[in-house]
């Protein structure tokens, strides 16, 4: 499972409190309160959305409202972390310089990107291992950053399978 930590700050955290205190607010009257242009609370908003912090309601009666995650982060004071876990099925291809080891690295890694997977096809051409598997709980971004750095690490692709 893909793991996104909210940690907000600034102006993400003063549209969530307001949120959080006004429970299915419009985007324009928060945008009045706190003097953001509609454009740049409509990004703020797609954030956490995207954290899974807010829902929002379309229409007459619609406007923004917290989630569980939102309400126990606000009323925590920030000393709470949420962790977000989603993400689909994809193939992931590895390629990276044989060594002892690296298997178990590339797993690790994938495991704390919070991956689940089904399947592995190991080989080894002229001194590099390529990995492929299919996996689910995929999130791509948390994929390529527990990746990145890895010893050896040639190419990382990871294509979609869609979800199951």
């Amino acid at each position: 499972m893909g793991v996104s930590r909210s940690r907000l700050s600034g102006r993400a955290r003063d549209i969530l409190e307001l949120v959080v205190n006004n429970s299915g607010i419009t985007v324009s009257e928060i945008s009045r309160r706190l003097g953001l242009h509609r454009s740049t609370l409509d990004r703020y908003v797609k954030i956490l959305k995207d954290l899974g912090l807010v829902e929002t309601k379309p229409g007459r009666g619609g406007g923004v409202y917290p989630t569980k995650d939102a309400v126990l982060l606000v009323r925590s004071g920030g000393r709470v972390t949420i962790v977000r876990r989603g993400g689909g099925r994809a193939r992931i291809l590895i390629e990276a310089e044989d060594r002892p080891g690296l298997l178990a690295d590339v797993t690790n890694r994938l495991a704390s990107a919070g991956v689940n997977i089904l399947e592995t096809e190991l080989k080894v051409e002229e001194g590099i291992a390529i990995m492929e598997f299919e996996a689910e709980n995929v999130v791509h971004e948390e994929v390529l950053q527990e990746l990145d750095g890895l010893s050896g690490l040639i190419r990382v692709e990871v294509e979609p399978r869609g979800r199951k």
